[in-house]
């Protein structure tokens, strides 16, 4: 999928009242022991999942991509909802965890650097943005 069906398809799930603020590509793989990683190998990475991130200026919407990258699930967050964000910068990516107020954790690594076509970078302005909306 490209930019342009990538905010396409944010787009069309986005309430009348809703303005896009930008949307970009995380992925989440899966926990496993380190002995699971020797029994199963290179296998392990095929748990991995790929989204589509929108932030809005009420939430955060995800779509969740197939293993063949077409849109399979929508859920949508309100900045409300977000009782606290953790933030761990690596060389090419960041690591956030979003705490639930219902102890739930969501755990998503969003690219730094991102290719033309495709709507893989998290910008250091979204990701202030979005801090700022869920600590008050």
């Amino acid at each position: 999928m490209n930019k342009d069906q990538a905010e396409t398809l944010i787009r069309e799930h986005l309430s009348k009242d809703e303005k896009l603020v930008d949307f970009f590509m995380a992925y989440s793989t899966p926990t496993f022991s380190f002995w699971w990683y020797l029994l199963i190998g290179p296998l392990a990475y095929t748990g991995t999942r790929q989204y589509f991130v929108g932030v809005t200026d009420k939430g955060i919407h995800f779509h969740k991509l197939g293993l063949m990258g077409k849109p399979q699930q929508r859920y949508y967050f309100t900045f409300e909802e977000v009782v606290s964000i953790k933030i761990r910068s690596f060389f090419l990516s960041y690591d956030l965890v979003f705490l639930f107020f219902n102890k739930r954790q969501l755990k998503l690594c969003f690219y730094k650097i991102g290719v033309h076509k495709k709507p893989a970078k998290l910008t250091l302005e979204i990701l202030d943005y979005i801090k700022q909306k869920i600590t008050p």
